[in-house]
């Protein structure tokens, strides 16, 4: 990936956070942790990446609410980052937190069978 690419990445995720934050009235929305963004490579899209906070039975409500938020983002994106195009954003549950959470929970039961 290029430098610019990783900059404008990193710009995205800081701006989308402070965003969800500060400025989105939703208080279910502020358990949103953002985790990746990935731009295209002629930065006109890109697919942000998040995590939840609270139970991840709320995933698809959640899901729900940031994709009706996406316009939202966009527009204050636009707003106060310096770009010469504004990415289109679309949200995507990310399942490393809960791979990793999973994997612990293999290791810690190994360890237990061993404990016996």
């Amino acid at each position: 990936m290029s430098k610019r690419i990783d900059r404008v990445s990193e710009m995205l995720k800081r701006e989308i956070s402070r965003i969800l934050v500060q400025e989105i009235k939703d208080p279910g929305i502020k358990f949103v942790t953002i985790t990746c963004v990935k731009l295209s490579p002629d930065l006109k899209s890109s697919k942000i990446y998040y995590t939840l906070l609270d139970d991840v039975s709320h995933r698809p409500a959640m899901q729900k609410k940031l994709d009706g938020a996406c316009g939202y983002i966009r527009t204050e994106i636009g707003k106060n980052l310096k770009l010469r195009y504004t990415p289109e954003i679309r949200f995507y549950y990310d399942t490393v937190a809960d791979y990793a959470q999973h994997v612990e929970s293999l290791i810690v039961q190994i360890k237990e069978g061993d404990n016996e």
